[in-house]
């Protein structure tokens, strides 16, 4: 699969579905030092602050992505189509503490364009 990013002016989801039906999938650390995790979201909220584009994302204390929130300073969020569910559902339900999740659901970060954490 192809990323294909979309400028936010062209952005057009159902908010609700966005997060609770279709799933994200939120990635936390630095690609580089390959120092990452990923994480389903099924929480959170779009919208403009200060005339900017902005997700907010819900991570418990408790989960090993919120390590790498908490110690990097960029995040991504991406997007995948229905045939991925299974991969994300992988995803939100193992802990990559105990395994290479990413890798068991099939993945394979890429680089972002302009933030350290992975895409």
């Amino acid at each position: 699969m192809e990323r294909s990013p979309i400028a936010i002016e062209n952005l057009s989801v159902k908010s609700y579905s966005f997060f609770e039906i279709d799933w994200l999938l939120l990635a936390c650390g630095d690609y580089e030092r390959r120092q990452y995790n990923a994480m389903t979201i099924s929480w959170g909220s779009l919208g403009v602050m200060w005339a900017r584009p902005i997700i907010q994302v819900v991570v418990r204390p408790q989960r090993y992505t919120y390590e790498f929130i908490e110690k990097y300073d960029t995040f991504t969020v991406c997007a995948f189509p229905k045939e991925y569910h299974q991969a994300l559902s992988l995803l939100g339900t193992k802990s990559g503490r105990e395994m290479d999740k990413i890798a068991k659901a099939g993945l394979t970060p890429i680089p972002a364009t302009c933030v350290a954490a992975p895409a």
